[in-house]
């Protein structure tokens, strides 16, 4: 696969990375280019990260998949800021900065926007817990 150029290689690993995270690990372990390629912002943006809403375990501090999730959470994937808001805010107890990543995640993610309303109708803003579940 060195006859690709990077953002060419990008742009396919992104499309393989749209269909589940898993599909990525075997380029990870391909080599130096390829796990490059894997590691762009392109690449961790899109890659679809719904299995970690679904199974929590794979967020946690202890799973093999955390670094992955890590890596997608820095290069702004959206899935990722909420799983990790999630998780900061059940394991870590409420704070300003956890909700604050929580509300950027719900702008783009219906299920960030139910947790968002209903994290901040558990913390006593009622107000603005029953606005943000009003699309519900």
């Amino acid at each position: 696969m060195d006859c690709f150029p990077l953002p060419i290689l990008a742009n396919i690993l992104s499309r393989i990375g749209e269909q589940g995270f898993r599909l990525l690990g075997p380029f990870i372990a391909a080599g130096p280019t390829m796990k490059e390629a894997v590691y762009s912002r392109e690449v961790l943006q899109n890659t679809d990260l719904s299995e970690f809403i679904y199974n929590g375990e794979l967020a946690a501090e202890t799973s093999m998949f955390r670094p992955f999730l890590l890596k997608c959470y820095e290069k702004g994937n959206i899935t990722a800021l909420f799983v990790e808001s999630l998780r900061r805010l059940t394991q870590d107890g409420p704070s300003q900065d956890a909700l604050d990543m929580l509300a950027a995640s719900s702008t783009l993610n219906l299920n960030a926007l139910f947790a968002f309303g209903m994290m901040l109708l558990c913390c006593g803003a009622v107000e603005e817990g029953t606005t943000s579940l009003m699309p519900f």
